[in-house]
């Protein structure tokens, strides 16, 4: 069930290079923290040409 409720909230973690989290869920107060972090990687190219 935590499962579903964070996907909800980051869909598509699982693309690209991954993404890593964390969910906490306080039963004292019934709140719920959910922490996401995405890995990507960034490419930028440079091209010249007929100079």
């Amino acid at each position: 069930m935590a499962g579903i409720f964070a996907y909800a909230l980051s869909p598509g973690f699982e693309n690209n290079e991954g993404g890593y989290g964390e969910l906490t869920w306080a039963l004292e107060t019934d709140k719920i923290d959910v922490s996401h972090s995405n890995r990507y990687i960034e490419t930028n190219t440079t091209e010249h040409e007929g100079l």
